[in-house]
C-alpha cells in the first residue's frame, strides 16, 4: 500500500478493495495493489489525502479528498502506479 493506514474502505460491484489513505487511492484485486496518485491520475485526484470512498448504482467510484469530491468512471479507469 502506498501509506501505513487506511483512512476509508471500500469493496466494489467487482469485488475489489479499494483503501483511501494519506497518500493516495489503493485497489486490491486479491494479488496485488494497484496505487492511484495526485501525480499519476492525470488530475482525476485533487489531493493525495483520501478521507472517503463510496460506489453508485452505475459503478462509478465518489472519492473524497481532504480538497474536493471527484468521480472515478469504471471504464476507462484512471492511469495506475503499479505497486
Amino acid at each position: 500500500m502506498s501509506f501505513s493506514t487506511s483512512q476509508s474502505l471500500l469493496q466494489d460491484q467487482r469485488g475489489f478493495m479499494w483503501f483511501g489513505t494519506g497518500y493516495g487511492l489503493n485497489k486490491y484485486d486479491g494479488f496485488s495493489f494497484t496505487i492511484y496518485t495526485l501525480e499519476t491520475s492525470e488530475d482525476v485526484l485533487a489531493g493525495n489525502s483520501i478521507s472517503r470512498l463510496y460506489q453508485d448504482r452505475a459503478g462509478n467510484l465518489w472519492i473524497g479528498t481532504a480538497a474536493d469530491l471527484v468521480r472515478m468512471d469504471r471504464e476507462p479507469e484512471i492511469h495506475p502506479l503499479q505497486a
